[in-house]
Parts: structure tokens; C-alpha cells; sequence
């Protein structure tokens, strides 16, 4: 996300743009996503901050589908062929509604170094 801010910048300095416009998921989308995702919760949270170093007008827009029918029918299918495999998925109620927690554990915590994801329903 600041990667995207500081091309607007550079775009505005170089009078090659007049406006930028950030187009991303919302938190519910995101989900589906890699974590590194940037959602358009996020990037509206940083909109105060954002009047100290950019000087041209951002548009942020955010996506998400009418309904989730689609994503829950292809997240079903993909759950089914990953427990083929002998891969444990949680259905797609339990995903939509999970709130997911992406923290890395500290380096004192005991159990592999990768992001930690809990899909506890909220």
C-alpha cells in the first residue's frame, strides 16, 4: 500500500497524473486473498495521515460481489479436492465469518515462524 502512495507522489512531482486511484478489496473479499492483501478498510484508515506527504487527490474504491454464492460454490469446490488430498479445510460459513488473525508470533514462541491464522467464528 505505501508503495502505491509513493508512486502517486512521484507520478504528481513528475506532472504525469492528476489524481490516483487505489482500487482494492474489501476486509470480507480480502479474506480469500493472500494476507498481504491491502483492503480498502485499511487504506481508508490511513487517509489522515496520507494529507502530510501526497499532494494529489486519491480515489480509493472498494470491490467486493453482490453475494458470495460464487465464491462460496468455488471455496466448496476447492475445499473438496484439498480434502482428497488429505488436507482438513473449514467450510465456507466457518471461513466467511471467521475472524482472522495474521499476527507473527514472536520470535520466544515456540512452533514454526509463519503468520498464525485463526478461524474462530465470530
Amino acid at each position: 500500500m505505501h508503495r502505491d502512495f509513493f508512486k502517486f507522489q512521484i507520478a504528481n512531482r513528475a506532472s504525469a497524473g492528476e489524481v490516483g486511484v487505489l482500487v482494492c478489496a474489501t476486509e470480507r473479499l480480502a479474506k480469500f486473498f493472500d494476507s498481504c492483501v491491502m483492503t480498502f478498510e485499511a487504506a481508508k484508515r490511513h487517509i489522515p495521515y496520507l494529507a502530510i506527504g501526497i499532494q494529489m487527490p486519491i480515489l480509493f474504491i472498494g470491490i467486493e460481489p453482490v453475494d458470495f454464492d460464487g465464491v462460496g460454490a468455488r471455496y466448496e469446490q476447492m475445499r473438496a479436492f484439498c480434502e482428497e488430498n488429505g488436507l482438513l479445510c473449514h467450510a465456507f460459513e466457518a471461513a466467511f465469518g471467521a475472524v482472522v488473525d495474521v499476527s507473527v508470533p514472536s520470535a520466544d514462541a515456540p512452533g514454526d515462524s509463519g503468520l498464525l491464522v485463526d478461524f474462530a467464528e465470530s
